[in-house]
Formats: structure tokens, C-alpha cells, sequence
């Protein structure tokens, strides 16, 4: 009876292989990977050109710079040897008043003047904000969260600031000036990226890739929302509060090798580390480890510059996630950045992370949605909560959120 079966099912598969169906879908997938490989070749032989190009002199200019940064950062990591379970994270809300001190916890700066005579308060200000409306930022009522080390409180988050106080100082930064300043919708200026007429076309066309504008500014919209939902939160709720933090595109594409670095690999670790710690020095206070206030980490991809993957990176576990639409394949340049730059940060020369596949992760039917795909992965990561069941967008989904947010009374 089995044997009978499995004669059946055979026979149903070469029936199945002989329809038309069947083939016009094999073709379809035999015509989308000729394409992607040409892509990749073409993409191959122009590093290899750029690779034999003439290195110019400022190579060892450039290696003594990288060397010199890394060093510096190296002290800074080294002042305190301190273990992630030694900071404390206390979640405050503030009362409202007239006059909040933004480095005080809401102490009214009337009743705190010696310590104003004796802390420089400094303003990192990107964005170009006056002064009405960086203190108006704090006469409301806000929510804000306290870093201390061994009780003394070295870090205040508040929505969209970061106060780093240290005994000389206190630095007042802002996390995203650029949603602050550029909110005309008539501005070209949307979150940190120029939208323009290049994206507006790239939208109106299902057909064209997305470039890295359009990427890197619908993660810039989600970390924003993600900040703003996390702060409208009382302190008992932030508790369990899992935030997000994105890395975008450029983090991994300022990694390229040049020709002489290939041959360098301890130059090639010190540059990993000290593009990373440039790109997350506002968390140097706390040694670096951002993980300690950011539990859902995520980073764009931009792979071989033709095709989009999202990564997402679990610290405590070691896992890079990867949500690939096409290919389920990392760049081992990506592997041996994250697992260089976090040996680094937790002085662990064992630490390695373990690349695993998103198995559930939608598949695009084409030959480029990758960068869709790539926000959708983006847009799950920000889903998730305990106890939430988040899903996927679908694509058209997707098309329509981009040109909602970015074009609101263009979308055709």
C-alpha cells in the first residue's frame, strides 16, 4: 500500500514538472537570479578596479590616524573596568514647573544656584535650535530615566535628550534634532535625509530599487516613534519598555576596504572600532555599552551595493538575525565587524556571534523589492514587546506607508 503511495506522489511531482505553470515559475526564478548574478559581477569588477586603482599618499597618513583614534578610545574604555550589572537605571517622572533644570531632575534653577556657579552646561546642539525652544523642552511635564555607577548619577535620558554629566560638565545632547527642526512637510529635509524629486519617482515606480535616502529616513521615522511611545509611558510601563535603536547604511558602507587595508587585519579591527565608537560616542559614559538602555538593535545593510538585508543584533545572546528577501547569505565583512567591535566593548576576545537566518521572513518575487523588504524587517523589529504578537507588512502595505510618509498629497 505504501509502495502504491509513493508511486502515486511520484507520478503527481513529474506532472506537476511538466506543466506550464510550473515551468513559467522556474523560469521566473531562473531569470531573477541571472540578474542578480549580473549585478554581482558587475558590481565585483568594479571593486576590483577601484581596488588596483593607485592607493594616494595619504595611506599611511590615514593607517596612523585610525591608529591614533584607536588608542584614544582604548584609554577611554580602559579608566574604569565595569560590568554591565553594576549600573542601576531608575525611571523618574518630573512634576511640572515654570523653570525645569534639564540636568537636575526638576530642581528649579532658582534654588540650585551653587551648582550652576560650579558645572558648565554644555549644548550639543545639530540641529540649530534657539534657546526658547530647547528650554521649552523642559517645562513640561517629562518622563526620564537615570543611569547611576555606584550611585552617582552619570547618565538623564529624556525624549529626544541625552544628559552625560560628569564633575566638570554637563553635556546636553539631542538625539534627534533633525525630527525637532524639519517638520515642514514643504521641506526636502524629512527625517535627517533629502527627499526629493529622485525619491518621489523611486515611489511613484514599483519597478525601481530603493535608495538609501528612503531607507535610512523610514528608520530614522521609527526610532522617532519608538521614542515618542516609550516617553508618553509612566515609569511602571517603561519598566519592561524593550527600545529600539537603528543602525543605518552608511555604518556598514564606511566600512570598504582599500587594497592596502585587505592585507592589515589589525588595522582593519582598529578602523571596525573606531567607526563604531564614533557613531555611539554619546554613550560613552557608560563604557560604550549601549545595549544597556537599547534591547531591539537593528542595522541596514546595503550588500555589494545592489541589495538591501536588515540585521537584527542580539548582544546578551550572541545572535545576528538576518532578514533576507533573496539570498540568506552575510558578508563575513559584517560578521567580523560585529564580532571585532563587540570584543572590544566587553573585553572579551571569546565574544562571537552566531549568524541564524529568519526563517519566516517573506521572500520578494521579483527583482527589486529588496529595499521594501529590508523596511519591513525594520518596521517587525519595532513591533515587538512582551507579550505582543507582531507581524509583517505585506508589500503593498509598505509602498503605500513610504509614500504616505514622505509624500503625503503626491501619492498618486
Amino acid at each position: 500500500m505504501i509502495q502504491e503511495q509513493n508511486g502515486e506522489n511520484f507520478d503527481q511531482m513529474e506532472n506537476l514538472k511538466q506543466s506550464q505553470l510550473y515551468k513559467s515559475f522556474s523560469d521566473l526564478q531562473l531569470e531573477i537570479k541571472k540578474k542578480y548574478l549580473k549585478l554581482f559581477e558587475q558590481n565585483i569588477q568594479e571593486s576590483i578596479q577601484q581596488q588596483n586603482q593607485t592607493q594616494i599618499e595619504v595611506t599611511q597618513s590615514f593607517i596612523e590616524y585610525i591608529n591614533s583614534e584607536y588608542q584614544t578610545y582604548l584609554q577611554d574604555l580602559k579608566q574604569q573596568d565595569i560590568q554591565i550589572s553594576q549600573y542601576q537605571i531608575e525611571l523618574t517622572s518630573i512634576q511640572n514647573q515654570d523653570q525645569i533644570n534639564p540636568n537636575d531632575n526638576g530642581r528649579n534653577y532658582q534654588n540650585d544656584d551653587t551648582k550652576q556657579q560650579s558645572k558648565v552646561i554644555k549644548f550639543i546642539n545639530e540641529g540649530n535650535l534657539d534657546l526658547y525652544q530647547q528650554s521649552n523642552l523642559f517645562k513640561e511635564a517629562v518622563q526620564t530615566d537615570i543611569i547611576k555607577l555606584n550611585d552617582k548619577v552619570i547618565m538623564r535620558l529624556k525624549l529626544f535628550w541625552m544628559v552625560t554629566i560628569t564633575d566638570e560638565q554637563e553635556i546636553v545632547q539631542e538625539r534627534f534634532p533633525y525630527y525637532l527642526k524639519f517638520q515642514n512637510e514643504n521641506n526636502n529635509y524629512k527625517y535627517n535625509q533629502n527627499i526629493s524629486d529622485p525619491e518621489f519617482r523611486i515611489l511613484s515606480n514599483a519597478n525601481k530599487l530603493l535608495n538609501t535616502n528612503i531607507i535610512d529616513g523610514y528608520i530614522n521615522y521609527l526610532q522617532i516613534q519608538d521614542e515618542l511611545r516609550y516617553f508618553s509611558l509612566p515609569s511602571r510601563e517603561r519598566k519592561n519598555y524593550q527600545r529600539l535603536i537603528i543602525f543605518p547604511s552608511s555604518l556598514i558602507a564606511n566600512c570598504t576596504l582599500k587594497q592596502f587595508e585587505i592585507t592589515n587585519q589589525e588595522h582593519v579591527k582598529r578602523k571596525f572600532v573606531c567607526l563604531f565608537l564614533e557613531h555611539i560616542k554619546q554613550f560613552s559614559a557608560i563604557q560604550y555599552k549601549f545595549w544597556l538602555i537599547y534591547k531591539k538593535i537593528g542595522i541596514v545593510i546595503n550588500s555589494s551595493n545592489f541589495h538591501w538585508q536588515f540585521l537584527e543584533v542580539k548582544v546578551e545572546e550572541r545572535f545576528l538575525i538576518l532578514y533576507d528577501s533573496m539570498f540568506n547569505n552575510l558578508s563575513y565583512k559584517v560578521e567580523l565587524f560585529f564580532n571585532t567591535v563587540f570584543q572590544t566593548l566587553t573585553k572579551d576576545q571569546n565574544f562571537y556571534f552566531k549568524v541564524l537566518n529568519k526563517q519566516d521572513f517573506p521572500k520578494q518575487k521579483d527583482g527589486s523589492s529588496c529595499g521594501y523588504f529590508a523596511c519591513i524587517a525594520a518596521n517587525y523589529l519595532s513591533q515587538f514587546q512582551n507579550h505582543s504578537f507582531p507581524s509583517y507588512k505585506i508589500l503593498p502595505s509598505m509602498r503605500h506607508e513610504l509614500q504616505d510618509l514622505f509624500f503625503p498629497k503626491q501619492k498618486n
